[in-house]
């Protein structure tokens, strides 16, 4: 890990299971505490031509994120590196943008969300789970 951050968080992964599944995504983090990785907008491609007992088919729903015990992963490499952060520069306090037509920053809400939304997420340097109402 570099001084400015994991340099490959943004980065397109590629990532073989134990289990011989590819999965493609985003990597999102890497948690050096738990052993675990974390890929954003996830799809799986199964097993495709590598050899298992237990062949699984391709699927072609996205994952909004998924998150891997890295003792489980059999192979890891970066497909593309990490885009910038929509003409913001590389700035490793910038841990996600989202860029909305409909973003109001007087409210801090997307038109169209109630008062009453609820987001869950997980702030990397807690090492927990944080729930807003």
């Amino acid at each position: 890990m570099s001084a400015g951050g994991t340099p490959y968080i943004g980065s397109k992964i590629s990532l073989i299971s134990k289990a011989q599944i590819r999965y493609e995504g985003i990597l999102s983090s890497v948690d050096t505490d738990r052993s675990t990785v974390a890929l954003a907008k996830v799809k799986s491609y199964g097993t495709e031509d590598r050899h298992t007992d237990r062949p699984v088919p391709p699927k072609d729903e996205v994952y909004e994120f998924i998150i891997f015990r890295g003792s489980d992963i059999k192979d890891i490499t970066v497909s593309e590196p990490p885009k910038p952060h929509h003409g913001l520069p590389r700035d490793p306090a910038i841990v996600q943008v989202k860029k909305g037509k409909d973003y109001n920053p007087a409210t801090e809400q997307t038109a169209g969300a109630s008062s009453s939304a609820v987001w869950t997420g997980w702030c990397p340097g807690s090492k927990r789970e944080y729930t807003h109402q």
